[in-house]
């Protein structure tokens, strides 16, 4: 009869919202082991109005059979809205009379002065 203990691959598993990680292996006697991960999380790449952006989620263990894992996952893009909610009925630039458009350009101390 051999009694040697010989492990199998180390299997990882993630919660579904990347806030922890569980590293387990199995034996040839199907002994198993856990261990639980301090995760860090860091933002690799930040999210524009046109693009989403990484989350970098890390998973390190304090067991010497568990290696560090690391998996991505997606930042939405920005969806650009202004404070005052979304910009529906108001007048396009081409809407907007050029003598009006010149006073909202112009820095106040070039307008002319009033008669």
């Amino acid at each position: 009869m051999n009694n040697t203990q010989v492990w199998g691959e180390t299997n990882y598993t993630w919660s579904e919202d990347f806030s922890a990680c569980t590293a387990k292996r199995v034996d040839n006697q199907d002994n198993a082991e856990t261990a639980e991960a301090q995760v860090t999380h860091e933002q690799t790449q930040a999210p524009t109005d046109d693009k989403a952006g990484t989350m970098t989620h890390v998973a390190t263990f304090s067991v010497d059979w568990a290696e560090t894992d690391t998996k991505t996952s997606e930042i939405p893009k920005l969806e650009h809205q202004h404070k005052w909610g979304k910009a529906s009925g108001l007048p396009t630039a081409a809407a907007v009379p050029q003598s009006v458009s010149a006073r909202m350009t112009t820095p106040m101390w070039r307008l002319p002065r009033p008669l």
